[in-house]
């Protein structure tokens, strides 16, 4: 699902409460039982912190869920306020270039043209600027869900090989 600015962001987080529900239930099953993990394929624990506890590592599993989701309701929300700043911006950069209409009168181009040379530079680099953000915001978003996702491999391939022996 591709989000487009107008567009709640926070709507992109509906899986979070079934998230939450199933890493309960985990925690719950954690309280009753508690085993050492065996390494996953490759040999060695990258993500897991405490792989001789399975309730840790469920612990963490939670914890790491948990500041996830809260990071990315707040950059959710935050990249939506910087979304919708931009289509002013954008507007604002089309005012100005379109102030060479035809009909226009020519004498006042060159005034026109004086004013796109000194206003333009500066629309385009707090556009710029706002879209940066933007992009620096997403990408820190996108690395903490990596890292979560990189942790529930981690586990998963772990429980399997755990589970055959």
């Amino acid at each position: 699902m591709r989000a487009n600015p107008s567009q709640d962001l926070s709507n992109l987080l509906q899986s979070a409460p079934i998230t939450v529900s199933v890493i309960a239930q985990l925690l719950v099953v954690a309280t009753t039982t508690d085993f050492a993990l065996l390494s996953p394929p490759g040999g060695r624990f990258e993500h897991v912190r405490f792989p001789n506890s399975f309730r840790a590592t469920v612990a963490q599993l939670g914890d790491t869920a948990a500041q996830s989701l809260r990071k990315s309701y707040s950059d959710f929300d935050l990249m939506q306020r910087r979304c919708v700043a931009v289509k002013p911006d954008v507007t604002e950069i089309i005012q100005l270039l379109s102030g060479l209409a035809p009909g226009q009168n020519p004498d006042s181009e060159p005034e026109v043209l004086q004013d796109i040379a000194d206003l333009l530079p500066g629309l385009i680099e707090h556009l710029d600027g706002t879209v940066n953000k933007c992009l620096e915001t997403a990408r820190e978003t996108h690395a903490v869900f990596a890292s979560l996702n990189s942790l529930v491999e981690e586990i998963s391939y772990s429980c399997v090989q755990t589970k055959g022996k």
